[in-house]
């Protein structure tokens, strides 16, 4: 009996790959709809958002409105530009760098196909009790934990915003990194104000997704992303499907950033 409770489940690399798209893409929809604030590297892509959706010409067809106005679609726009700052800040670009990028379209197809879910439904949502909103956010927060964890796991390169706080701590060898993602997020948390009144003329930047569940998440997203690692470090067996491939990532990762 206790030699079954022992046993450790075995799984592949590239199933946690895919599991951290899905779950983090649930994680940043039970965000928005919760209302209470979102996660500090969510917040510009909704201000994005929300501008695209009031300037996009009328005479457009609406499908295409809808997706360039999307949330998911400016979370391609804000992280490719990303991509471009991080290659000039650290002097060096690799045609593998892309792969995170496509890691971050596969992510925001998911996220777009989520918020088809009709419990995802602005016109729905608006009308939930505080309690199930209170929930939804703490569901996002342990949703990211379990996403990012998953994606640790995996070789193959997350989405280019991980992609790039992971090679910044690499190019600039920086020693303390609980207190590097606790600062990048208080930083974008700022940026964010300045971009939220840039866009939308506005000052009252809790009206805009950057409210107290933001800075809630902030805090409690680095422990709960270390809870769910120890999790899984003591109770997964992990295996490579495809070992060519995690060779192929191995060899860029030594090459540096």
């Amino acid at each position: 009996m206790l030699k079954l409770i022992d046993m450790k489940i075995k799984i592949h690399k590239e199933t946690l790959y895919l599991i951290s798209l899905v779950v983090m893409a649930f994680a940043i929809a039970f965000s928005v709809v919760a209302n209470l604030g979102v996660g500090a590297c969510t917040v510009p892509a909704l201000a994005l958002s929300s501008k695209l959706s009031t300037v996009l010409p009328t005479t457009w067809d609406p499908m295409l409105r809808q997706i360039i106005g999307s949330q998911p679609f400016c979370e391609l726009i804000i992280q490719s530009g990303l991509l471009m700052i991080f290659c000039i800040v650290i002097r060096r670009f690799r045609p593998f760098f892309l792969f995170s990028f496509v890691t971050t379209f596969i992510y925001a197809v998911i996220l777009y196909g989520v918020q088809w879910i009709p419990a995802f439904w602005p016109e729905i949502n608006h009308n939930y009790p505080l309690y199930l909103r209170i929930i939804l956010l703490i569901l996002s927060m342990v949703f990211t934990g379990v996403a990012v964890a998953c994606s640790l796991k995996a070789y193959i390169y997350p989405p280019t915003l991980n992609f790039i706080q992971k090679g910044t701590i690499q190019h600039f060898n920086i020693k303390k990194v609980g207190i590097f993602y606790l600062l990048w997020d208080v930083t974008v948390m700022i940026i964010s104000i300045f971009v939220i009144y840039a866009m939308h003329n506005d000052w009252q930047f809790w009206n805009y997704n950057l409210s107290y569940g933001t800075i809630i998440s902030v805090f409690a997203c680095g422990p709960l992303i270390g809870l769910f690692t120890a999790i899984f470090n003591k109770n997964l067996e992990i295996k490579t499907l495809f070992p060519k491939w995690e060779k192929a990532f191995e060899i860029e990762d030594k090459k540096g950033y």
